[in-house]
């Protein structure tokens, strides 16, 4: 009676470590899918950020000059 016991005890053992593996892959092949998507994330916002880095730096550049050719009292036409 004890042997069965034990017997039923190692395939129930066995059959919980084989789910548990199967469950560790699962997760273990999502965490690598979102890996990846976060490496293309990462790379895309690194190009938005020079493209906003230029857009900052002409804009830098026009807005003074556009605002003292506003403000010139010789450039008002009468």
């Amino acid at each position: 009676m004890l042997e069965y016991r034990n017997d039923q005890m190692s395939i129930r053992t066995s059959t919980e470590i084989k789910n548990n593996g199967i469950q560790l892959r699962t997760i273990t092949e999502h965490a690598a899918t979102s890996n990846d998507a976060m490496t293309t994330l990462t790379t895309d916002i690194h190009s938005d950020s020079k493209f906003i880095k230029i857009l900052t730096f002409i804009a830098m550049l026009y807005t003074p000059a556009s605002l003292v050719a506003v403000s010139d009292p010789i450039m008002v036409p009468i």
